[in-house]
């Protein structure tokens, strides 16, 4: 039995004919996968970063507001207290300390203390705000 050289080649250029769409869409699929997984992954950094910084600028507002005015209401504490938990998580050590101590003398209603250990927090945080731009572009 002779084997047509001819007919095999058609047969295997058949076969790889065939199968060629099917690997190339299998290909292009795990692609766009991955694709849509570094998307997803971008974006959930992004909103993360955007979280952090608006926090971060909710709590330098409340801590504004608590020491600089005089006539302190408790509507005013309660926002520097919910702005406080939430940023506190994201603060760097150094950071972290000041607001801790920052918070005790509000506490004690050592106003004149916590305005000026405030300068220098918000200076540091500030950093923190600009480190984050510079991560999210």
């Amino acid at each position: 039995m002779k084997i047509d050289a001819s007919l095999t080649i058609t047969g295997i250029i058949a076969f790889v004919a065939l199968l060629s769409p099917i690997v190339t869409a299998i290909i292009n699929n795990r692609y766009q996968i991955k694709i849509r997984q570094l998307e997803t992954s971008d974006k959930r950094y992004d909103e993360s970063i955007s979280q952090r910084k608006e926090l971060f600028e909710n709590y330098c507002q409340s801590l504004s507001k608590v020491v600089i005015q005089k006539n302190i209401t408790t509507e005013i504490l309660n926002e520097y207290a919910s702005s406080y938990g939430k940023a506190i998580l994201y603060m760097s050590p150094e950071d972290e300390k000041l607001a801790v101590s920052i918070n005790q003398m509000i506490e004690q209603r050592q106003l004149i203390q916590a305005y000026r250990l405030t300068n220098e927090h918000l200076l540091s945080i500030k950093k923190e705000i600009q480190m984050l731009n510079k991560a999210s572009k």
